[in-house]
């Protein structure tokens, strides 16, 4: 398996976009949601472009599928970083915003999850750690 070489840039916006897809997943993507993304961000090194990507979704009214498969694709195409425990805390973060998992918010979540530890274990002995 030939892994793609995803920049910073993109590789940041695809977070922004599974964020939102989740964010959105029960409908609606609160203030409340951003407020717990922006809390999350403080202090990340490319926070600024995790926010703008989040913020280009919301502002385009995007689909949850939409946004999901064009972060999804990226971040299997980029193979694993040490950056998405990061991703994952912060997905959880949103999806507990209102004190409770949306169930889904959680389909979106555990969705993620699967596929990318599915596509890592079949090609795990190809993949650098980036």
């Amino acid at each position: 398996m030939k892994q793609l070489k995803i920049s910073k840039s993109r590789l940041y916006d695809a977070f922004g976009e599974i964020i939102y897809a989740v964010a959105i997943a029960d409908g609606d993507v609160s203030e409340k949601k951003l407020t717990t993304l922006k809390n999350a961000l403080i202090g990340h090194p490319y926070a600024e472009q995790i926010l703008w990507s989040f913020c280009y979704e919301k502002s385009k009214g995007n689909k949850l599928n939409d946004a999901y498969k064009r972060s999804i694709q990226t971040l299997l195409d980029n193979g694993p970083h040490m950056d998405y425990v990061f991703l994952f805390d912060t997905l959880q973060q949103i999806a507990n915003t209102n004190n409770r998992m949306n169930k889904k918010e959680g389909r979106v979540i555990c969705s993620l999850e699967k596929r990318l530890m599915a596509h890592y274990r079949e090609h795990i002995s190809f993949l650098p750690i980036n």
